[in-house]
Parts: C-alpha cells; sequence; structure tokens
C-alpha cells in the first residue's frame, strides 16, 4: 500500500512538472538581431544579473542571439524594438541586454560603437551602429509567470518561443 502511494505521488510529481513545458528550446530562428538560438523560462532570481530580480508571481526569459550582431540605430533603449507578446498581445519588454562574461554577468563593456556623437537639448546623443562581440547577444526579460504563449516581436515578424 505505501508502495503504491509513493509510486502515485511520483507520477503525480511528474505530470505536473511536464503540464508547465520545457524550460529551455533551440527555436534556431532568424531575426533582425541574428539567430535566435536559444529561449530559456528561469523560475529563480540570477545572482550575477540584480536588473532580473523576480517577485512572486514572476518569471524570467534569457533569449540567446548567435551570428554575427550588429545592432543598427543604436541608442539607449534600442531593446525596447524587441519586446516579447503574450496571448493578450501585450509587449513586455527586456529588462536587460548584453553578452554574457565568464561569471554569467551581462554586460555592453565590450561591444563597439560606429556612429556620430550631437549635442540636442544639452545633451549628447549617440546615433549609429553596434556591434556586438563573441557573436553572442543575450535579452533579459521578466513577465509576470502566468503570460502564455510568448513570441518574440521582431519587426512585422513574430516568433513563438514554444515554452508554454
Amino acid at each position: 500500500m505505501t508502495f503504491r502511494v509513493a509510486m502515485l505521488g511520483t507520477v503525480a510529481l511528474v505530470c505536473a512538472s511536464c503540464a508547465k513545458g520545457p524550460a529551455k528550446t533551440s527555436p534556431n530562428v532568424q531575426t533582425s538581431l541574428g539567430t535566435l538560438a536559444e529561449a530559456e523560462r528561469r523560475v529563480a532570481s540570477d545572482p550575477a544579473n540584480p536588473e532580473v530580480a523576480l517577485k512572486t508571481g514572476e518569471v524570467a526569459y534569457f533569449l540567446t542571439f548567435k551570428g554575427k550582431i550588429a545592432i543598427a540605430d543604436y541608442e539607449k533603449g534600442w531593446e525596447k524594438r524587441v519586446p516579447l507578446l503574450d496571448s493578450e498581445r501585450r509587449e513586455l519588454v527586456p529588462v536587460l541586454a548584453g553578452t554574457p562574461a565568464v561569471n554569467g554577468k551581462l554586460s555592453q563593456d565590450k561591444w563597439t560603437m560606429n556612429g556620430n556623437l550631437t549635442a540636442s537639448g544639452g545633451r549628447w546623443i549617440f546615433k549609429g551602429s553596434a556591434s556586438v562581440p563573441d557573436s553572442t547577444l543575450v535579452l533579459a526579460y521578466v513577465v509576470p509567470a502566468s503570460a502564455k504563449g510568448l513570441a518574440l516581436k521582431d519587426g512585422a515578424a513574430s516568433h513563438p518561443l514554444g515554452l508554454d
């Protein structure tokens, strides 16, 4: 009897974890940022990146792009042009973008910029492009755990993540 109860509990746990879908996929989809090589859902905060601190009811998605990556029209907030869309068509913008260091920290420190600085309203504004080293770019999103049907919005295109 005890064995059957333990077995039933194990099966229930396995089925419950399957219902949540995979935690990582490899879409291999061409986007304006390069090839979307990996999409990963995480349920815990990332200690290497404090910007990805999760509250109750939130999960993080890390999208990894590979290939020769050059960000045209680079400016502060450029990453808002590549939001995630949920099934209700809400746009969820990245909280962090960068190239991963050995310790996992995402940074733009090694990115090279090509363009001009112009003065506008007493501030300097950069207009140009950014090149990403090591051919790897990671975008991190914090989204409600209830969000379903997530897809990457890339201009007029939409690429499903397949993590539901």
